[in-house]
């Protein structure tokens, strides 16, 4: 029989992977936990300020259209591969 994947929004994934809680989540993006745990959990959509944040520490791969899109571990981690290129080309651009 096959296995069955565990799915989880990509914001959570993400917040997961960075091992960060959801008051970090939420510390990052100027809110409070309540709202990034909406957030994560796909019950609500973060208002413009708290999305642009949210594409700002995603470096673009989490955005108003696709925080909430459900994805397997297997997506996560293709999503978090792809996030620390682009935050080394960030720290390149920046040093």
């Amino acid at each position: 029989m096959a296995e069955i994947a565990r799915k989880t929004t990509r914001l959570d994934a993400f917040r997961r992977a960075r091992g960060m809680t959801l008051e970090q989540l939420a510390g990052a993006v100027g809110r409070k936990q309540p709202q990034a745990q909406r957030w994560c959990a796909g019950a609500t959509q973060p208002r413009k300020d708290a999305a642009d944040q949210i594409v700002r520490l995603t470096h673009g791969l989490i955005h108003a259209g696709n925080y909430a899109e459900l994805i397997t571990e297997a997506e996560a981690k293709t999503m978090m591969a792809e996030f620390a290129a682009r935050d080394a080309r960030a720290g390149q651009v920046a040093s």
